[in-house]
Parts: C-alpha cells; sequence; structure tokens
C-alpha cells in the first residue's frame, strides 16, 4: 500500500433510477437506495412514457394525456417514497419517443452518474435478464449502468458492505477500478480485486494438438493471482483490500465460487471493441452479468485510448 494518504470526501453523486410499477421497478428503487447515501447523494426516480401524436390528449377527454400519466403513476410514487425511507428522492415523468432515448437525455440534463436499472422478467430469479431497454443502453450509455437482479427488493440489503471490481489489467478494467475505489470511500467498505479464469476457448479441446491451450487454467489462475496482488500492493491506504482467483469449467462455475454476501456489487468494465466513453458489454461481461447473484455495474470505457497497453477482447 502506498503511506500517507488522506482519505478525501466522496463527490456527490446524482442517481437516475428507471422506475415502471412492476417488481423490476421496484428491485431498481431498491438499488438506488443502496447506492445512495442519503445526506449526499441526489437519487432522481424516472418514468418514461411514450410520446402521443400531435392532437393526441384529444382522445383522452378534457384530461390531458400527461396529466393522466402522472396520475396513473401517483399511488406508485407513494409506495416508492414510502419504500425509500429515510432516503429522500425526486420523481418525474419525462415523455420521449423510446424509454432509453428518454433516460438517456434526462441523465445528460441532470448530469447524472449513474442509470439504475432492474431486470427483465424472463430470466432466473436472483439473476439479472437483460430486456429491450438494457440491451440498448448497454451498448450506448455514457454513464455507469447499475443492474438490480431480479427479486433484489426482496432481499431487503440495507447497506453496501463490499465492492468487488471484475480486473484483468485492461485500460477498461483500470477504468472500472477507479470507480470501484470511489464507491468504496463513500461507503466506507472494503474492496475485492476479483479475476474469474475459465477456458476461454473450449472448442479447441476437439482440435488435435491444440488441447493444451483450451485448459491451462493452472498457469492463469497463478498468473493471475501475482497480478492481483501487485496492483493490490499498489493502492492508497485508505483502502482496505482482498483479492480473490476463482477458476471454473466456464464462467458460470468461477462466479458461482466467489463466495458472494448480500450487500456485495460488483463492478466491470467496458469491452474493448466498443465505442469510447461509452458502455459497451462483450460476451463475457454478459454471461456474468447474467449469472451474478448481487448487483453489477457497468462502466463506459475510458475516453480516449491507452496505447501504452494492450487489452483483451473480454473481461474477466
Amino acid at each position: 500500500m502506498t503511506e500517507g494518504t488522506v482519505r478525501s470526501s466522496p463527490t456527490p453523486q446524482t442517481l437516475l433510477v428507471s422506475f415502471v410499477p412492476t417488481d423490476a421497478g421496484a428491485d431498481a428503487v431498491a438499488l438506488g437506495r443502496l447506492l445512495a447515501r442519503a445526506s449526499t447523494d441526489r437519487l432522481v426516480v424516472c418514468s418514461v412514457a411514450p410520446q402521443t401524436a400531435s392532437g393526441g390528449d384529444a382522445g383522452f377527454g378534457g384530461r390531458g394525456y400527461g396529466d393522466l400519466v402522472v396520475g396513473q403513476l401517483q399511488p406508485a410514487y407513494e409506495q416508492v417514497k414510502a419504500d425509500l425511507a429515510p432516503v429522500e428522492a425526486e420523481f418525474t415523468v419525462r415523455f420521449a419517443g423510446s424509454v432509453a432515448v428518454g433516460l438517456l437525455d434526462y441523465a445528460a440534463e441532470l448530469g447524472a452518474t449513474m442509470l439504475v436499472l432492474g431486470s427483465a422478467r424472463s430470466g432466473l430469479s436472483g439473476r439479472y435478464a437483460i430486456g429491450s431497454l438494457a440491451g440498448l443502453l448497454q451498448h450506448s450509455s455514457p454513464v455507469p449502468l447499475a443492474f438490480a437482479p431480479d427479486g433484489f427488493a426482496e432481499v431487503r440489503v440495507e447497506t453496501i458492505r463490499r465492492v468487488a471490481c471484475a480486473y484483468n489489467d485492461s485500460p477498461d478494467s483500470r477504468q472500472a477500478l477507479e470507480l470501484a475505489l470511489e464507491l468504496c470511500r463513500a461507503h466506507q467498505v472494503p474492496l475485492q480485486l476479483v479475476t474469474f479464469v475459465f477456458p476461454e476457448y473450449p472448442h479447441l479441446r476437439q482440435m488435435p494438438g491444440l488441447s493444451s491451450l483450451a485448459d491451462d487454467r493452472t498457469a492463469r489462475a497463478a498468473a493471475a493471482d501475482q497480478l492481483l496482488a501487485e496492483v493490490a500492493d499498489g493502492l492508497p491506504d485508505d483502502i482496505e483490500v482482498e483479492t480473490c482467483v476463482r477458476t471454473g469449467g466456464n464462467i458460470a462455475q468461477a462466479v458461482a465460487r466467489a463466495e458472494w454476501r448480500d450487500g456485495d456489487v460488483l463492478v466491470l468494465g467496458s469491452a474493448p471493441m466498443g465505442p469510447f466513453a461509452r458502455v459497451f458489454l462483450g460476451s463475457t461481461a454478459l454471461k456474468l452479468l447474467r449469472c451474478c447473484p448481487v448487483p453489477v455495474i457497468a462502466v463506459p470505457r475510458p475516453d480516449q485510448p491507452d496505447a501504452t497497453t494492450p487489452a483483451s477482447d473480454e473481461h474477466s
């Protein structure tokens, strides 16, 4: 660890929660509450409704379309306020051609530092399933995306207890580490540096003379363990850090062996083939997101290339 580091005050954050009056919306709100610090952070709960065509309000009698939508959402907002207490939040309804466009436009208007999403209901309980909204945002968002697993509201996690960061020394994982350190300082919790090791090219097992390339997990795990130890040794001394290398026959097995706890969140970087300054999840990161039992935060790529460090094509 470096010595003499003075703990700095975390910069206040603006968290934008995408809300629909369903279980998915409740999960997103629960994650927003977990990530927000009541005294300093701004929590904004936003519902995006479709725009109507010109003159569309006439179909709603004397009551405007916008007023009708807001009125229908009001009981749900009152319940959310009760669920969030003592954390305070702002509530708004936006109208846009698509939910993704409405959220991104409003995030830019607010200067939001994170966008919080609930899961589609097509996946496993306790895991995140990507729906149409997340499918668009995970390839385009200029701000970090926080994904709440299905059923997260029912877990009733009150505080973040540990921040894990998926790390492989690429520029994108170093970007993720920066956000992970900010979260650790903001919530006064330890950091776990974790690398998941699994066969990268399982199909090579079937090719003569290449089977050794398909499963070199022991050597890769040892190299990852050494790398994480070096990175941990270079972190500021105001951060309590542990390292963890988990192996498996596939990404799901490796993730399952990470000994997750209630109150954990996992931060990961984007894939290097995506645009700069945007979230872009590659195939490995998407698999990790689908099988991880705790909230996942995806960080946009750095805003410019790092030519000095080679990047792998996926995140571990």
